[in-house]
């Protein structure tokens, strides 16, 4: 799907916050820093590069599972289902690391949840759209998803996973 531009749309509803393809992501700029031209073949003319198994986003993308359902104690299953999606999709050279980092990934839940004291989410994976004016007049919409909000007023739960994984630190400190 192709990119519907920065600006905020005239009809904003600030209870809505599926605004689709529209506004400005931390994605989206990083993209745009990294490199304007690939930035534009891919929101513009909806080029992308051919992928197969990325660690980094796909472990990432399961520590966030176990984020998302741990509230209702499924954090192990979401992230299984993931490694099982990831392994339906990609190319059979990639089963083994994928199983492999989805032995990380549930090594380091529990690692997680050992030492993280209970959080109690008011919601996870939540989602925002903000309007931002700007000096000339024109408003963008700056969008984005928080990990999750706490029962706690004015607290936010942020996990990040850096781009680049360490894999040898991480077998020498889990147990897998």
């Amino acid at each position: 799907m192709l990119w519907d531009g920065p600006y905020c749309p005239p009809d904003y509803d600030p209870t809505e916050t599926n605004y689709g393809n529209r506004g400005i992501t931390v994605s989206l700029l990083s993209k745009f820093l990294v490199c304007r031209h690939r930035f534009l073949l891919r929101v513009r003319d909806g080029m992308r590069e051919a992928r197969d198994f990325e660690p980094s986003l796909s472990f990432g993308s399961m520590l966030h599972a176990g984020i998302e359902y741990q509230p209702e104690g499924k954090s192990h299953e979401a992230i299984q289902s993931l490694v099982d999606g990831l392994q339906k999709s990609a190319e059979p050279k990639s089963y083994n690391s994928i199983h492999q980092w989805g032995l990380i990934a549930h090594a380091m839940w529990d690692v997680y949840e050992e030492l993280q004291p209970p959080v109690d989410f008011e919601k996870t994976e939540h989602k925002f759209a903000v309007p931002f004016p700007l000096k000339d007049g024109r408003t963008i919409l700056l969008r984005g998803m928080m990990d999750g909000l706490l029962k706690n007023p004015n607290q936010l739960f942020e996990t990040k996973v850096r781009g680049r994984l360490d894999i040898e630190s991480l077998r020498v400190g889990l147990p897998l």
